[in-house]
């Protein structure tokens, strides 16, 4: 469902949505409601605003499964069953002439071990598992229920006539609460009397843009420049919490349980949290005459939190491209075969930290209890710090330099095609070194390898037809590279 409308300073969109999918599965289930709207206002003649947001909530049901997308004990597999399980063996206890064995009160009995079930050939085999298959789908619980909140915002400014300001921040978080339960009565649960676990996990990353663009034409003549900061800072966190032993079957809770820490396959009780920052400054400038030659630069500078040492947190980074449309030549023009043709070429370099964890740069220790005062392991008898893996304080970016030569071309507006030359060298890149295992490790994140890569690549196409109505192409691209380290 959408209302949306407009005057003629303010455009807005609202929309609500419902899905449901219940599988095909016993205990299997998807549902999903989401909420969106979109305002945009020109406060004035200089000044415009907007604001986009969107909230979802998911409910995913899924049955344990351990050969599928989520953890679980073979009992639990129904996929198991169906696959692995003799076809001759059923559901329910049934006698030779295929009538179903009944209990005292007349209900059918599920088939829990072997020659439980007669055949015109003797009685059968047992099941996979003596586990209750029907009601482990029907009662066991694997719901994760997540929220989702995405918000963005602008301010827009226009001012002296050539020039822009504009303000971006954008919010994004995931909050998700795993629920786990296990039937004390059937299946992986009865030699625990039943299982119960929590785990919650939450995602939170802001990041904020300012930019102050200007541009001017002088004749022929177009100049254009940005100059601009961006703040990224993204939040991890979870918790997570399992018991056994309860009293009352179906009863998932807390107070239902008193044995805590321990629970089959679930996450045990703790917890964890990393947090990552990465600031940067840009500026950016082009010219271009006459629609003919073209000229773009580029320098920006980043920090990285993931570096110790200011030193080597910030990072240099610049390009510069030019370009020649040919087919804008005068002596060319009348080309009626060239429909456009442009020359390129480029130098620039690049940052790459994503090649390390958030604290490889650091020294981080371990705090653990030496031993425990009681047989529940609640009351430690003692401490210690225990360093982690050695850090190599000394890492910084890793810097990849690249020369590019392209071709753009189209002849007779029906055959176009793209032809790129590169050749790349990447410096200080991040590498795990060898290091003596008497170190208590055998290898170190360091700045200590470089590759070469040098290729072609190409994208060769036909307009076939070509209509107002109709567009019908065919394209066919490319490459080759060679890479050395």
């Amino acid at each position: 469902v959408s209302v949306s409308g407009a005057t003629d300073k303010t455009d807005y969109f609202i929309s609500a949505g419902y899905l449901e999918d219940p599988s095909y599965i016993q205990g299997s289930q998807f549902n999903r409601y989401n909420v969106r709207s979109n305002i945009n206002s020109q406060i004035t003649k200089w000044l415009k605003a907007g604001i986009n947001m969107a909230y979802s909530r998911r409910a995913v049901q899924s049955p344990a499964t351990r050969y599928g997308r989520n953890p679980g004990s073979a009992v639990a597999n129904v996929f198991r069953w169906v696959n692995g399980q003799s076809a001759l063996i059923p559901l329910f206890q049934r006698n030779a002439d295929g009538s179903y064995i009944l209990d005292a009160a007349g209900n059918k009995q599920y088939t829990s071990a072997a020659e439980q079930n007669g055949s015109v050939v003797g009685p059968t085999g047992g099941p996979t598992s003596t586990a209750n298959l029907d009601y482990i789908l029907n009662h066991d619980k694997d719901e994760t229920i997540s929220n989702d909140i995405n918000i963005r915002g602008y301010v827009e400014a226009k001012f002296l006539k050539d020039f822009t300001f504009q303000a971006n921040l954008a919010v994004d978080n995931t909050w998700a609460m795993r629920y786990r339960y296990i039937s004390k009565l059937h299946g992986a649960g009865v030699s625990e009397k039943g299982a119960f676990g929590r785990s919650y996990s939450d995602y939170q990353n802001i990041n904020s843009q300012q930019t102050l663009n200007w541009a001017h034409d002088y004749g022929k003549h177009h100049v254009d420049a940005l100059i601009g900061h961006e703040f990224n800072w993204m939040r991890t966190s979870s918790l997570n919490y399992k018991a056994a032993y309860s009293l009352i079957e179906g009863f998932d809770t807390f107070a239902n349980y008193i044995f805590p820490n321990s629970g089959g396959t679930f996450s045990g009780i703790g917890g964890g949290e990393d947090q990552e920052a990465l600031e940067g400054y840009f500026l950016r400038a082009n010219y271009n005459y006459d629609s003919r030659y073209f000229i773009s630069a580029s320098v920006r500078t980043d920090g990285s939190s993931k570096f110790k040492n200011v030193s080597d947190r910030w990072g240099w980074f610049w390009s510069l491209g030019g370009a020649w449309r040919i087919s804008n030549e005068e002596w060319i023009k009348d080309a009626s075969w060239l429909t456009d043709l442009k020359l390129r070429a480029d130098y620039g370099t690049t940052g790459n930290q994503s090649g390390i964890g958030n604290y490889a740069g650091y020294t981080t220790w371990g705090y653990a209890a030496t031993g425990w005062l009681n047989s529940g392991a609640s009351m430690p008898s003692g401490w210690k710090l225990t360093q982690n893996a050695m850090a190599n304080s000394s890492l910084t970016w890793e810097t990849k330099k690249t020369w590019d030569v392209g071709l753009d071309f189209r002849l007779w507006d029906r055959f176009y095609g793209t032809i790129d030359w590169y050749r790349s060298m990447t410096d200080d890149m991040l590498w795990n070194v060898p290091m003596s295992i008497e170190k208590g490790q055998t290898t170190i994140a360091a700045n200590s390898a470089k590759m070469k890569t040098w290729g072609i690549e190409f994208d060769l196409g036909v307009d076939i037809i070509k209509t107002p109505d109709i567009l019908w192409s065919f394209s066919v691209n490319g490459g080759h590279y060679k890479s050395t380290m």
